[in-house]
């Protein structure tokens, strides 16, 4: 269906390029430029996850042409885990 679906967006592409003196794209490049313009906006969320190795960041930051220094969101403040225990009392009397 993906398939179809970008055979019939690159048709309404040329059909209204024909009437631009621009040259239209290829198939093959058409389908890699709409990949990029509906991937572009997700990899900015995602950027933003936490958890990415630098490696992860790295590659979205190539895919996106953006720098490499990019740093991990900064967390707000550390949160301190209290463990409380309770304890079973029976009173002997």
């Amino acid at each position: 269906m993906i398939n179809i679906s970008l055979v019939n967006a690159c048709v309404i592409y040329v059909h209204n390029m024909a009437r631009k003196p621009e040259m239209a794209l290829a198939r093959h490049t058409f389908a890699k430029k709409l990949r990029g313009d509906f991937l572009a906006p997700w990899l900015k969320e995602r950027l933003h996850v936490s958890t990415f190795s630098r490696s992860t960041r790295t590659i979205i930051c190539e895919l996106l042409k953006l720098e490499h220094n990019i740093e991990p969101p900064k967390q707000l403040g550390t949160k301190k885990v209290k463990f409380v225990l309770f304890a079973r009392v029976s009173c002997l009397e």
